[in-house]
């Protein structure tokens, strides 16, 4: 399978490819609860060894750590690309 990206973003092109981040633990065989409730299957180790929730999308692509040189992917029509 072939996916059309681009180097920049640009029109039609707005879907950032994130590396899988260091600290980030995939915890399927062995969810924890968040902070509601709810199940988590991956979660992010802290300096203290603590697992914690992982930002949101959102909130990684507009932090501090903002990887500038990202493929950018098109998003298809009728897709969910958020």
């Amino acid at each position: 399978m072939e996916i059309e990206a681009r180097r920049a973003r640009e029109p039609g092109f707005s879907t950032p490819v994130l590396a899988r981040p260091l600290d980030l633990v995939t915890l399927n065989e062995t969810p924890l609860r968040g902070p509601e409730g709810a199940p988590l299957t991956s979660a992010r180790r802290s300096a203290d060894g603590a697992l914690e929730p992982y930002a949101e999308r959102r909130a990684i692509e507009d932090g501090p750590g903002k990887i500038a040189n990202r493929p950018w992917l098109s998003c298809a029509t009728g897709s969910n690309c958020s």
